[in-house]
């Protein structure tokens, strides 16, 4: 999954979409069904993507990011500044790369 995801990262800066990558192969909890999200800080997400999230630079993409779910690749597409920081925003596509497509088999891995 992060070897896919790495291609990902790569796709995305040479032109295709994130909506495209997100059909290909998934999306977060909580996001579209093209990958758009918006996160303010102390989301559910945690505290690793929400790091990656504030931190990236609009436009770009973040390296692949491990997490329960696969590997994620976040790609920023608006900040926006708010009365203070807990109300800063992030617009941001976000694709995942699950670790297998057997549900029951990643549930199992999961509850062990």
């Amino acid at each position: 999954a992060m070897v896919i995801a790495g291609h990902v990262v790569k796709r995305l800066a040479n032109g295709s979409t994130p909506a495209e990558m997100a059909r290909m192969y998934g999306v977060i909890p909580g996001a579209s069904p093209d990958g758009r999200l918006e996160i303010m800080r102390n989301s559910a997400l945690g505290p690793v993507l929400e790091q990656a999230a504030f931190t990236t630079k609009v436009g770009e993409a973040t390296t692949p990011i491990r997490t329960s779910m696969g590997a994620v690749v976040l790609k920023v597409a608006a900040f926006e500044k708010g009365a203070s920081p807990e109300l800063d925003k992030v617009q941001l596509d976000a694709i995942v790369v699950p670790y297998t497509q057997d549900s029951f088999a990643l549930q199992s891995v999961l509850e062990t």
